[in-house]
């Protein structure tokens, strides 16, 4: 099959391939670029010209003010950010240029309380919940991850809002790779993009209390620190940190919105806490700590 052709901003062609390798939800697709490259590059193309005219001027800002620039190579490499714009013969911008995540698996696998091995193979039983070492290396995961968080931060431009484990990836190493960046929220004083999506079981209870609103443009950090500590107790402990039973309330965004953390100081509201939650009393006494610092902040939520 013969490439797509785009072009960059200096009218360089850009060879991609013929047929996507992925969908990016509902805004684009994911094409492989061809030819010579110091690291393997993908396109996202997005299916409309009205919809990328829309994420023209944020793609720019990104590209301009990368946040991990200056950070060391495991950090850049942990930030899938963009690279270059890209347009079509008229000139039109259709979308950008990013790294490939190459030999990964999603970290959704490693929340959950089946052992990653038996679903994605006897490479991850370093992963499994039942292995000596396990924990430690969920944890370089969990440094990694907030490593990487930070040096998004750091900057002051960006809260990324729909920080959940489909949007990270996994290698067998523990290093990671955090995907969907261009929906990220941009704050900065004379450039101004709201998140366009979030997902409810990662966020804080003033989202659902109605105290903030994702597309206002102006999340603080802290929707990402509770986004975070959800993200680490289920990838710790292999359940989300708010699934529990309650005689009136159903869902995990409820029991957010009215701070039913299961060990929090609402526990003896809760009708059933899973079994599963005791994987707690495993952790090593170190990681056991730092976790009683992630439940006090969720319950104090």
């Amino acid at each position: 099959m013969m490439p797509l052709y785009y072009y960059d901003k200096a009218g360089t062609p850009i060879p991609i391939s013929s047929h996507p390798i992925t969908t990016a939800g509902g805004e684009g697709s994911i094409y492989d670029l061809l030819g010579p490259m110091d690291i393997p590059m993908v396109a996202k193309i997005y299916h409309t010209t009205q919809m990328a005219q829309k994420r023209q001027a944020k793609l720019e800002f990104m590209i301009g003010n990368n946040p991990t620039k200056n950070t060391p190579k495991e950090v850049q490499e942990a930030v899938v950010w963009p690279i270059n714009t890209l347009y079509n013969q008229e000139g039109i911008f259709v979308g950008f240029t990013m790294p490939k995540v190459n030999e990964t698996i999603g970290l959704k696998a490693l929340t959950l309380p089946k052992n990653p091995s038996k679903t994605q193979g006897a490479q991850w039983h370093i992963f499994d919940h039942n292995e000596l070492a396990s924990h430690q290396k969920r944890l370089v995961v969990a440094y990694n991850l907030a490593q990487a968080i930070h040096s998004i931060h750091q900057s002051g431009n960006y809260v990324i809002v729909d920080l959940k484990p489909e949007n990270v990836f996994v290698k067998t190493d523990g290093s990671i790779a955090i995907i969907d960046l261009d929906s990220i929220q941009i704050n900065n004083p004379n450039v101004h993009f709201p998140a366009k999506v979030y997902t409810e079981e990662f966020a804080p209870p003033e989202k659902h209390k109605g105290i903030v609103n994702h597309q206002s443009g102006s999340i603080g950090v802290e929707w990402d620190y509770f986004s975070l500590a959800v993200i680490l107790y289920e990838l710790f402990l292999g359940i989300h940190p708010f699934q529990a039973s309650h005689k009136i309330l159903t869902t995990r965004p409820e029991m957010i919105e009215r701070g039913l953390f299961v060990f929090g100081q609402k526990a003896d509201q809760l009708y059933v806490i899973p079994n599963i939650h005791n994987n707690f009393k495993r952790l090593h006494i170190d990681l056991q700590k730092t976790e009683r610092h992630w439940q006090k902040m969720l319950s104090m939520s």
